[in-house]
């Protein structure tokens, strides 16, 4: 007894793999020219630290 699932994809689901793409790629190539500009890992995690808390900041209260 095994049901198949129905392969579909809507376009909600296109537009969610789209933007998660764009976003995912962001990720991975922003790191580089930061660390670059500021000289020290340090500050480059400090600042990715802070604009994680800047995006999150609303959501907390």
């Amino acid at each position: 007894m095994s049901a198949e699932l129905k392969r579909t994809l809507t376009l909600y689901g296109l537009i969610m793999v789209a933007v998660g793409s764009t976003i995912g790629s962001g990720i991975f190539r922003t790191p580089g020219s930061i660390v670059a500009q500021v000289h020290l890992p340090e500050y480059a995690i400090g600042l990715w630290i802070l604009g994680g808390l800047h995006c999150r900041g609303p959501y907390i209260c």
